[in-house]
């Protein structure tokens, strides 16, 4: 049964099929979510929390777009204000290892490199600005189309585009000037 029969399911009064919904997306709110906050338990929160606002609002889910453009766009515009309150405390510090592979994914060296990498990679994406991180993680991190990523951040796909390549230059400038700090150390 696709998204659509279960939302409808659901605005009939058949409750329990939204557990199909959130195991369905369970794993990849709760991805963003730690992409976009960089903390592991804040993010459970936040998708929790997500959860119960898609819960209150799926009677009213009109489908202009699919569900899973409508809760991305739920996911992502409450993890960012969980990461702009976060920020206010204290800057994001920290993304999966895995993104280190966007530093050097060809030159395998040993754990304690890899982890400094991964560093300065966290590092250069918290120096991105709100919207060039959210299109860098949910394009690159959670394969979301340009289409997709302009449904949820109600902008054009040029824009999306626009700001993923100025992102890329960004990111490939703050790493090649903190890698040069890096093997200069």
């Amino acid at each position: 049964m696709d998204d659509e029969q279960l939302v409808e399911q659901f605005r009939h009064g058949q409750l329990h099929v939204f557990d199909e919904l959130v195991l369905r997306y369970q794993d990849r709110v709760l991805n963003t979510c730690f992409r976009l906050i960089g903390n592991e338990e804040e993010a459970r929160d936040a998708a929790q929390d997500i959860f119960i606002k898609v819960y209150h609002a799926l009677a009213s889910f009109k489908p202009q777009a699919s569900f899973s453009t409508w809760l991305y766009r739920i996911a992502a515009n409450h993890a960012l204000n969980v990461a702009r309150s976060r920020k206010r405390r204290s800057r994001i510090r920290s993304f999966t290892a895995e993104i280190a592979l966007i530093a050097d994914a060809k030159n395998p060296h040993s754990a304690l490199e890899k982890e400094e990498r991964a560093h300065l990679v966290r590092e250069a994406l918290n120096q991105l600005g709100e919207s060039q991180k959210t299109i860098v993680v949910l394009h690159r991190f959670e394969g979301l189309s340009y289409k997709e990523i302009a449904d949820i951040m109600n902008i054009s796909v040029s824009s999306v585009e626009s700001r993923l390549f100025r992102a890329r230059q960004k990111l490939a400038k703050i790493l090649k000037s903190s890698m040069t700090e890096y093997i200069s150390s």
